[in-house]
């Protein structure tokens, strides 16, 4: 169940900025809508979104198409027989991170933790 919630977050990691610009043009129009969008903000925070979301896709979906693997990385030899997230543990990190970066940034637009921080 974990693993079908996670890709649920992944698919809406990767639409939720294909909804923002579609929502941005709605309400603004086409050309205010552009440039509404474009904002260096935006653009960080839709990157941060689309790659966190691209690693651990790639992760999940690797591995659940891989044969079973092993998670316990001390007890195999062949190292093609652990799971994704022991072989590409940046990845993995830089997935997290992202998340991170994402949820500091989206925390900033709240009124308590914004105004203290900027």
């Amino acid at each position: 169940y974990l693993r079908m919630a996670v890709i649920g977050f992944t698919v809406r990691s990767m639409l939720h900025p294909v909804l923002d610009l579609i929502l941005t043009l709605v309400r603004y129009g086409r050309k205010e809508g552009w440039n509404n969008f474009f904002t260096p903000w935006n653009m960080f925070v839709m990157f941060s979104e689309l790659a966190s979301a691209y690693w651990i896709g790639d992760i999940m979906f690797r591995d659940m198409t891989d044969e079973p693997s092993n998670c316990n990385y001390k007890d195999t030899d062949d190292p093609s027989k652990l799971c994704q997230f022991v072989r590409h543990p940046v990845q993995f990190s830089m997935a997290v991170g992202l998340k991170w970066i994402i949820l500091t940034f989206e925390m900033m637009c709240t009124p308590g933790f914004g105004r203290t921080v900027l």
